[in-house]
């Protein structure tokens, strides 16, 4: 993996926002299960307002599912990166102390 000078990767920060990430999802993934339908009022039937708040309700709750679709993948992929790079490191050590410049 090429690193540029200076440009240092902590992966043990990484690994932890990676997990940190997926609990929030976690968390609001059950939020918005816990929450269901149900937020909108359900009567008077036919009422413009009920439609309009069904409708509202419905979207929200989409737009939080996508959400939590979304912070799910990033700390997903934050914590895939956190494993790329201690293993890039182990190998790279390995070899290193293979040709004898880090000690066994």
């Amino acid at each position: 993996m090429l690193m540029h000078p200076g440009f240092a990767v902590d992966v043990d920060a990484l690994e932890s926002v990676g997990a940190q990430v997926e609990a929030t999802a976690a968390m609001l993934r059950e939020s918005v299960r816990v929450a269901g339908a149900g937020l909108a009022p359900a009567s008077p039937p036919g009422s413009a307002a009920v439609v309009a708040a069904q409708g509202a309700e419905r979207a929200w709750l989409a737009e939080l599912r996508r959400l939590v679709e979304e912070l799910d993948g990033f700390g997903a992929d934050l914590s895939a990166s956190a494993r790329e790079y201690r293993a890039a490191d182990e190998v790279n050590a390995d070899g290193l102390r293979r040709s004898g410049v880090l000690p066994r």
